[in-house]
């Protein structure tokens, strides 16, 4: 093998030919360089093309599970005013008194105390990008620390909404119906239109009975203190949610802008 590399040497000696060789060799590794380093281009732009991609996909499923959000939050919200709304028109009655109140007006109030509509529930789409670990592909740090808050606010508002339904389980609905007869709210037409035939049982409400115990209207306070709490979260929920949609549709405007960029390109 020596011998085979030396005569290759000397024959190139002989020509006066070794300058021109190491031009030759030079401009191979050089081509070879040059190769590689665009076919690693080629890679990162097809790399950062599916990322793109992703990332739009993201985005889009972010910006329609908001709208889920916004229709559970609007309808918790007004829920949570209505609820202290009607607690505070029923302790005017009890300070009041005035027995020529509208049972009609007191039923629908009596009964808006215990309605329920929970709005606290996980974020599947960030869940699932935490879980994934595809929460990276979201180029914008801003927006990745506003789902962070906002999945922290949803997980505040359903432990207050867990514990403004506890209470009202164990100490509200139990005292209201020793009071009211809530066939009757139903069928005045108080109720989901699935239960309203519901059969009417002969017992007769006692408001003004209700009204006078201490103990409804120390329960109107307690509800009216958890109804605030949940509604404080609600929101920082609301405007949470406004802030992700904004910076997520200009995200996608972003990616799609800089897709055409390169398409053009």
């Amino acid at each position: 093998m020596n011998n085979f590399f030396r005569r290759i040497r000397k024959k190139l000696a002989d020509h006066n030919r070794p300058l021109k060789y190491m031009r030759y060799a030079i401009g191979e590794i050089f081509l070879v360089v040059i190769g590689i380093l665009l076919a690693l281009q080629i890679n990162n732009w097809n790399q950062n093309r599916l990322n793109s991609n992703e990332e739009q996909r993201i985005l889009m499923a972010i910006t329609e599970e908001l709208k889920l959000s916004k229709f559970l939050f609007n309808r918790g919200k007004n829920l949570q005013v209505n609820k202290i709304i009607a607690a505070k028109n029923l302790l005017r009655e009890i300070q009041v008194r005035d027995e020529k109140s509208n049972d009609k007006s007191l039923e629908s109030d009596i009964d808006k105390l215990t309605q329920r509509w929970l709005s606290g529930t996980p974020t599947s789409v960030y869940d699932a990008l935490i879980g994934s670990g595809d929460l990276k592909l979201i180029s914008s740090e801003k927006l990745r620390n506003e789902l962070t808050l906002l999945k922290s606010h949803l997980e505040f508002l359903q432990l207050f909404e867990e514990i403004q339904l506890h209470f009202e389980d164990e100490q509200l609905s139990p005292f209201l119906n020793q009071h009211i007869n809530r066939s009757a709210i139903r069928i005045g037409g108080n109720s989901h239109p699935t239960i309203g035939d519901i059969p009417l049982v002969p017992y007769k409400a006692s408001y003004p009975l209700l009204l006078e115990k201490m103990k409804f209207a120390n329960l109107l306070v307690e509800l009216i203190e958890h109804s605030s709490r949940v509604l404080i979260y609600y929101e920082r929920l609301g405007r949470g949610i406004e802030r992700v949609d904004s910076l997520a549709n200009i995200g996608i405007k972003r990616v799609e802008n800089h897709s055409n960029l390169n398409l053009s390109e």
